[in-house]
């Protein structure tokens, strides 16, 4: 889901891989993403296109099977890219006093 709303909501959109693993019959791979949110935006997350920039980084688990991906998993820090995009503020701890 995440990956389809990247690809339509940043058309600049670049991966960088930052590390690859493999593990047996998984592989791991940590990604970087950066992109502009200039296109269709991102509205699951009520985000309209506003020429924000977003970084964020991901990992994926793939575990291959007779030379196929069988199996695939992910994780992605949804919550920065939302706060870089203007769509989430982080609450704040109270400060004590």
């Amino acid at each position: 889901m995440i990956h389809g709303m990247s690809m339509g909501s940043m058309p600049d959109r670049k991966v960088e891989i930052l590390d690859t693993i493999d593990a047996g019959d998984k592989v791991v791979i940590r990604c970087l993403m950066t992109g502009t949110n200039n296109a269709a935006g991102f509205p699951a997350f009520g985000v309209e296109a506003n020429g924000g920039k977003g970084a964020v980084e991901y990992i994926s688990i793939y575990r291959v099977q007779d030379g196929k991906v069988a199996e695939h998993w992910a994780v992605i820090d949804g919550f920065t890219l939302l706060a870089q995009l203007g769509a989430w503020t982080p609450p704040m701890p109270e400060t004590p006093g």
